[in-house]
C-alpha cells in the first residue's frame, strides 16, 4: 500500500505535467481498488496463517476491512486544485464493499462516471467456488446498495457485470441456470 501523501502527490504530478489535463483522474485504484490499507488485525496471527484467502470462502474475521483510509483519500484527492473529477475504474471487491455502506455511498456518488464495471463471474456456487468468488446473492446485496445511493444522488448510473462462461469445472448444469438468470434480470451475453 502506498502512503496517501504518495497518491495524492502523484495526482499533483499528473495535474501538474500531462499535456491537455481536463481535470479527470479516470482511475484511482490498483488491482483491487478498495483494498487500500486493509490488513491482518494482528501481525502474530498474520505470520501464522496458512489460509490462502483473507475473502474466501468469507471474509476472515482477523482482517481489518474499515474503509475509512480511502474514503479519506477519495475526499482529499476530489479536493485538490484543478481536479474535477476522481474515478473508479478497477477492480473492485463488493464482498468487501458490502461490508462499508459510507464506502459504497462515496463511491456512487461521487467516483463513478455513470457505469461500473463489476466480476460476479458467475451465478452458480461450483464455478463460484472455483474462481473463490462470493454467492451471487453478495452482488445481489452490492446492486441494492448501488441502486439506492445513486438514486439518492439523483444519478442514473448501471452496473455493468461481467460473467465467465466454460470455467473449468463449469457443468451444463451451471450454464443453463446462469443463462436463466442473466434473462431474468434483463441482460443479453456478448
Amino acid at each position: 500500500n502506498r502512503s496517501e501523501d504518495s497518491i495524492l502527490r502523484e495526482i499533483e504530478k499528473i495535474r501538474d505535467t500531462a499535456p491537455n489535463f481536463t481535470g479527470i483522474i479516470s482511475d484511482l485504484g490498483g488491482p483491487t481498488a478498495n483494498m487500500y490499507r486493509l490488513h491482518c488485525k494482528d501481525p502474530e496471527i498474520e505470520k501464522n496463517c496458512r489460509k490462502p484467502s483473507c475473502v474466501y470462502p468469507g471474509v476472515c474475521q482477523n482482517l481489518h476491512t474499515d474503509h475509512a483510509p480511502l474514503v479519506q483519500l477519495y475526499r482529499k484527492a476530489r479536493a485538490i486544485k484543478g481536479v474535477k473529477k476522481i474515478l473508479i475504474g478497477s477492480g473492485l471487491r463488493y464482498d468487501l464493499a458490502v461490508l462499508n455502506p459510507e464506502y459504497v455511498k462515496e463511491l456512487v456518488q461521487h467516483h463513478v462516471g455513470g457505469y461500473l464495471k463489476i466480476a460476479p463471474e458467475h451465478t452458480e456456487q461450483g464455478p463460484l467456488s472455483k474462481m473463490m468468488k462470493p454467492g451471487i446473492g453478495t452482488y445481489d446485496r452490492f446492486k441494492q446498495m448501488f441502486d439506492r445511493f445513486s438514486k439518492e444522488a439523483g444519478k442514473e448510473q448501471y452496473l455493468i457485470p461481467y460473467f465467465i462462461a466454460a470455467h473449468p469445472g463449469t457443468s451444463d448444469y451451471d450454464m443453463m441456470h446462469l443463462a436463466i438468470w442473466l434473462k431474468k434480470n434483463g441482460f443479453r451475453a456478448d
